[in-house]
Order: C-alpha cells, then structure tokens, then sequence
C-alpha cells in the first residue's frame, strides 16, 4: 500500500473507531454505566490492540493507562468533576504514515453550572490495521508541538 493510501486508511480506521461508538453520547454515563461500557469495550475490540496505550496530557503531567480497561478508569478519573460531559470530532488529519491528528470540541457542564466548551486534541497511532495509542491533549497546540507542527 501506498503511503498515501495508508494515510487514508488510518483516517478512515480512526474515523470509525472514534465516531461510530460514542457519536452525541453523554461521556459520564458511557464510561460509569456497566452496561454502556461493556457496549462500547466489546465495539473497540476489533479496532484497538489489546495493550493500546491511552496517555491524557494535560496541566503539565501525562498519565498513561493500558487497555480497554486503562481507558476506561483514565477517562472515569478526568470525567470524576463533570455531571455531563460529551465530545464532538471537527478535523482528522493524517500527520505521516502511522499517525492522525483529531481536532476535538468538547462540551460539559460541572452540577449545576453551566456548560463549558472546551477545544482539544488527541494523536492517535495506528499499526498493522489497529489502534496501538491514543494521547489526549488539554491543549491543541500541544498535540501540535508534540506532531511537530505550528500551532
């Protein structure tokens, strides 16, 4: 395959395995609720390796967590402040052979206040047809850093 082609397909893959699951769903309920989890572990199973490693970067410290269930208890630890919380996907780029760059909106709301918009960003590295990393980023200009690009 071309490494153009690749490029394409990494988008596509990282496209499917973001979007289809958790496409306008609230992230508190889909990461407590044992059910909805169990929903959304068994669909990442064929898109994700069985050790892809998640790292959350942001306000200077990066946590790494390992597998579906790291993902899940990483996300439960950012999630823990939010009584609601939902992300929506606005760009996805490739950045070389293996890599693409997600540009991220996200939307949540802490108890009774009001709704914050957030911007972020994730890299996510595909090998082999699967999704090996993912690195959340607080920040789009430090994915952008850490991909070698300008902000």
């Amino acid at each position: 395959m071309t490494e153009v082609s690749q490029e394409v397909a990494n988008v596509e893959l990282v496209e499917r395995a973001l979007l289809g699951v958790v496409r306008g769903a609230d992230w508190t309920q889909l990461f407590a609720d044992d059910g909805a989890w169990g929903s959304l572990r068994d669909a990442m199973s064929g898109a994700y390796e069985e050790g892809c490693v998640f790292a959350w970067v942001a306000l200077g410290q990066r946590i790494e967590r390992i597998g579906a269930d790291g993902l899940r208890a990483g996300w439960l630890d950012w999630l823990e402040p939010w009584s609601e919380y939902r992300s929506e996907v606005e760009s996805m780029r490739p950045l070389d052979g293996d890599r693409v760059l997600v540009g991220v909106r996200q939307f949540g709301r802490q108890q009774d206040g009001p709704e914050v918009e957030m911007r972020s960003s994730a890299i996510v590295t595909v090998r082999d047809g699967r999704i090996c990393r993912i690195d959340f980023y607080g920040r789009p200009e430090d994915a952008l850093a850490d991909a070698g690009l300008e902000a």
